[in-house]
């Protein structure tokens, strides 16, 4: 279990991680328009750097009730930038599968982490 300490609630959430979709095997910028993720249809190259997992219940609805005005994305990237803090990452996606309650009625979120690739 992962417990909310002063270190996730200091740590700066700049910058903003990219939220992107992945779909037939390409990476496409994501956004947060009204609340929904969306994607953009902007086509992006990336490498996957990792993967992540957390619980709602443990770290993003008690960072919600402490930083009400931060967005889902921002949230996301202060717990991310907080549980991977040596991993070079840019940008991150949701598992389309395999989220959802648990036997311990936790919501476990999980995904990938990527770095951008460069481009000429």
């Amino acid at each position: 279990m992962i417990v909310l300490d002063k270190t996730i609630v200091e740590i700066s959430h700049e910058p903003i991680l990219s939220y992107l979709v992945e779909k037939e095997e390409k990476l496409f910028l994501g956004k947060l328009e009204d609340g929904v993720f969306q994607n953009t249809g902007e086509e992006v190259r990336g490498t996957e750097v990792g993967t992540f997992c957390y619980t709602e219940e443990e770290l993003f609805f008690p960072l919600k009730k402490r930083f009400p005005k931060l967005d889902e994305i921002e949230l996301d990237t202060k717990i991310l930038r907080t549980l991977y803090p040596d991993l070079d990452f840019e940008g991150y996606s949701f598992d389309p599968i395999g989220q959802g309650l648990n036997i311990d009625g936790c919501s476990r979120i999980s995904g990938r982490l990527y770095k951008f690739e460069e481009t000429a």
